[in-house]
C-alpha cells in the first residue's frame, strides 16, 4: 500500500520563483520527502507522483519535472541514452534547520549541531569535479551571473563552452549546489566539442535554437545535441549580432584577467 506523506518541505526560493507553477513546488516537496524524509531514492513513476501530488494527470507531472530541471532544482538520471527509462530524480535544494539562536542544527534537533563559528572554519571548501577544481566561499552569497562570467572567461575551453551554452539558452541556477550539479552534467558533452572553433559551436547553437522554435520536432537541445549536429550542418548564423555579442563578451572577460 502506498504511503502518503504527512507533510512536505518546500524551499522558500521555489515559492519566490515566478517561473514555477504551484504544482511544481508541490512536486519538489514530494520528491524531497521520498529522498530525505522517507530515506529512499526517488524512483517513483509519473503516475505515482501524480497520485502523491494530487495532480490531474501524468502529463502535468512530466511538464513540472521539465520546469524544475531547467530551473536547476532537480536532476533526472536515466538508464538509457535516449532518456526513455528514468532511473531516479535527485532534489538539489536541501533543508538545514535553524534554531532560535541562529545556530545551524539538524531537522530533528538531536543528531547534529554546528555553531556559526564552526561553520566559518569551513567557509572555504574545495571540490574536484572531473579534475577541475572549484573553490567556493560559503560566507559569500551565491551569484549565478558571477559564476557564469567566470566560466566564459576561463582558460579551460570546456568551461567556456558550458558558459556560452548557458548564456545562449538563458539557463540559470538558483544555488551553488544546483550550479555544481549542472556543471558536472555538462562536462562530458563539452569535452567532445573542444576541438571545434567557438564560432562554429555558437553557429550550431543558433541553428538548433531555430529548429526548436520553428520546426516542431526538436523539443529541447543540449550540448550532446550540438555534438551530434556539428559535423552535419554547414550553417551561416542568421543573427550575426548575437554571435558577435557572445564572442565580444568572451574577449572582454579574457582581457580582464
Amino acid at each position: 500500500m502506498k504511503k502518503n506523506p504527512d507533510f512536505i518541505i518546500i524551499p522558500h526560493q521555489l515559492i519566490l520563483d515566478e517561473n514555477l507553477q504551484p504544482l511544481d513546488r508541490i512536486l519538489y516537496g514530494v520528491i524531497y520527502w521520498l529522498v530525505h524524509l522517507k530515506g529512499e531514492k526517488c524512483t517513483a513513476s509519473n503516475p505515482t507522483l501524480k497520485e502523491l501530488c494530487g495532480a490531474k494527470n501524468s502529463l502535468t507531472i512530466a511538464n513540472s519535472l521539465v520546469r524544475l530541471e531547467r530551473r536547476g532544482y532537480i536532476l533526472r538520471r536515466f538508464f538509457d541514452d535516449k532518456k526513455r527509462q528514468r532511473k531516479e530524480i535527485i532534489p538539489l535544494v536541501r533543508f538545514i534547520g535553524v534554531s532560535l539562536n541562529n545556530d545551524t542544527v539538524s531537522s530533528n534537533n538531536d543528531t547534529w549541531v554546528s555553531s556559526i563559528n564552526e561553520q566559518k572554519k569551513k567557509s572555504i571548501k574545495e571540490e574536484k569535479i572531473n579534475n577541475i577544481e572549484i573553490v567556493a566561499n560559503a560566507t559569500e552569497p551565491f551569484s549565478f551571473e558571477s559564476k557564469l562570467n567566470q566560466l566564459i572567461s576561463s582558460k579551460d575551453k570546456k568551461l567556456q563552452i558550458i558558459g556560452l551554452y548557458w548564456k545562449f539558452t538563458d539557463i540559470a541556477f538558483p544555488s551553488k549546489d544546483a550550479f555544481q550539479a549542472g556543471l558536472r552534467r555538462e562536462l562530458r558533452p563539452a569535452k567532445n566539442l573542444i576541438g571545434y572553433p567557438l564560432e562554429q559551436i555558437i553557429s550550431i547553437f543558433d541553428y538548433l535554437d531555430f529548429i526548436e522554435k520553428n520546426e516542431g520536432w526538436l523539443e529541447k537541445w543540449t550540448l550532446e545535441t550540438v555534438h551530434k549536429f556539428i559535423d552535419r550542418v554547414n550553417w551561416v548564423p542568421r543573427d550575426s549580432t548575437l554571435v558577435e555579442t557572445l564572442k565580444r563578451s568572451l574577449e572582454n572577460k579574457n582581457n580582464e584577467i
